[in-house]
């Protein structure tokens, strides 16, 4: 028999005891099945759904990102050189090495010595090289560029710097000296220029930079080229010395009274005795009077300094250090000069019980360029021989 369902539109039908189930209506059609059905997806489900993204993952995806960021930012600008970059390129580096070469070879004047005219000249000719070097590797953003531009900047540093120290005081003009401290100055400004300037950074950061062979034969041609000339000049100086003294001791008749060292003559008043004694192959004569008790030690090298500055210099390191626990006073402090020599004189009084004059000159000869060095110790109420022998000075 038919088995009624709750929806009127549905019906169960018995056939041979076999129960069979006979849908005769469309799902959709059932109000009951409309209400709990919904066939339509909203749109938030249509979308693709959010990845999850572990830790891990996040943090390597962090890292290529660094690591590409990183690469960019050592990758060099192609933009223009430009503001004072540019006006340090052309100017100081380009004008400046090149400017300096001329100047050398201008004042060059072998003179006795052609070695240690030279050295100023090798010097020059590294310095124009590092500055060629400089120009060629900004344009080309190759690694080593700022390190160029340092080594240029020191050069010129040193160079200057080298020069105040070992100048003639007496030849060196106001002048020279303020154009030497000025260029020290802008090499200053230029260092901390390279080391802070964000276009420098651009054009070579900080990490693309590396050093190349050419950087350190620079370096050490700079060491060794005027090293190597002055070397030679020294050697050549001596061995032109060394002949010297020896023709001029082969045609010298000398007196009782007097002594050489190929350099000099002294000639020394009766009754003093000399004794005659070598001090790293420089001969150091002894003077002693028996009568007064004075001591004088005679000296002679070469040195054309005549200058204040290099006379203090020679007082300074002959100077006892006995008198820096005594008092004393400076009676004379002066300087002669005349066609053939210039003398500087210094005689000070130490206050002992019975006072010591401690006299100390120096006797430049303006032809040969030596200088001969008096130093003596006498009783302040007792006569000296230091005039005398100073007086009566020859130079060969």
């Amino acid at each position: 028999m038919p088995i009624k369902d709750q929806c009127n539109n549905c019906r169960y039908q018995v056939d041979n005891n076999c129960t069979q189930l006979a849908p005769t209506f469309d799902g959709t059609s059932c109000d009951v099945y409309v209400k709990r059905i919904n066939l339509e997806k909203d749109k938030e489900e249509l979308q693709e759904p959010t990845p999850v993204i572990s830790d891990t993952q996040a943090e390597n995806s962090n890292s290529v990102d660094n690591y590409y960021r990183y690469e960019d930012e050592n990758v060099p600008s192609d933009e223009s050189i430009h503001g004072w970059l540019k006006f340090f390129l052309i100017f100081f580096v380009g004008i400046g090495s090149v400017a300096s070469l001329i100047f050398n070879f201008v004042i060059f004047d072998s003179g006795d010595n052609f070695w240690m005219s030279a050295s100023d000249v090798a010097f020059s000719m590294v310095y124009l090289v590092a500055g060629i070097c400089t120009l060629v590797a900004f344009y080309k953003r190759d690694t080593d560029a700022v390190l160029l531009a340092k080594t240029f900047v020191v050069l010129c540093f040193d160079s200057n710097l080298l020069g105040l120290i070992t100048m003639d005081g007496g030849a060196t003009s106001t002048k020279a000296v303020t154009s030497m401290i000025r260029s020290i100055i802008w090499c200053c400004i230029w260092f901390i220029f390279l080391c802070n300037s964000a276009q420098v950074e651009r054009l070579i950061p900080i990490g693309y930079r590396k050093t190349k062979t050419r950087d350190w034969i620079i370096i050490s041609a700079v060491i060794l080229f005027p090293l190597i000339s002055i070397g030679l000049g020294i050697s050549t100086e001596k061995k032109t010395h060394s002949e010297t003294e020896t023709a001029a001791l082969a045609n010298l008749t000398l007196s009782q009274n007097q002594f050489t060292d190929g350099r000099i003559v002294l000639t020394l008043p009766s009754g003093v005795d000399c004794e005659e004694t070598l001090a790293e192959n420089t001969k150091v004569f002894s003077v002693s009077d028996p009568e007064t008790g004075a001591e004088v030690t005679v000296v002679s090298d070469y040195d054309n300094d005549m200058s204040k500055k290099n006379f203090n210099q020679y007082w300074r390191g002959w100077k006892s250090d006995e008198l820096n626990s005594l008092e004393y006073d400076v009676v004379k402090d002066d300087k002669q000069s005349n066609d053939d020599v210039t003398v500087f004189y210094k005689l000070i009084r130490i206050k002992v019980e019975d006072p010591v004059d401690w006299e100390f000159a120096l006797v430049f000869d303006h032809k040969t360029g030596k200088v001969c060095l008096v130093s003596g110790y006498s009783s302040a109420q007792g006569n000296s021989p230091v005039a005398y022998i100073i007086n009566n000075l020859k130079f060969l």
